[in-house]
């Protein structure tokens, strides 16, 4: 299945008040393929932070790393609705557990 091709709205059209450097991290940051999309370090590295930027405060994250069966090639659709399902339910009995 394939999803309709539909034109894009010109960020500056809907922000029009918006810095443009504001628009070039959004439109960088918002590419639908991964491989055109900014990194976390770029977007941060970009010109409409740098002002407000303190490298001195950052921590580095450990890495995120995907369920093993999201890499597969093809992934079933009902497997991950499946996981999603018991996550759900796993976080629903950890925040009741807590309160």
């Amino acid at each position: 299945k394939q999803l309709k091709f539909s034109e894009g709205k010109p960020l500056e059209s809907l922000y029009p008040s918006a810095d443009p450097k504001a628009i070039d991290l959004l439109k960088r940051m918002l590419q639908f393929h991964p491989e055109q999309r900014c990194t976390a370090d770029e977007a941060l590295e970009h010109d409409f932070l740098k002002a407000v930027r303190r490298k001195d405060l950052e921590r580095e994250g450990s890495k995120l790393e995907a369920p093993d069966f999201l890499n597969s090639p093809s992934v079933d659709v009902s497997l991950v609705k499946k996981h999603t399902y018991e996550e759900v339910l796993w976080y629903r009995q950890h925040q009741t557990s807590n309160t």
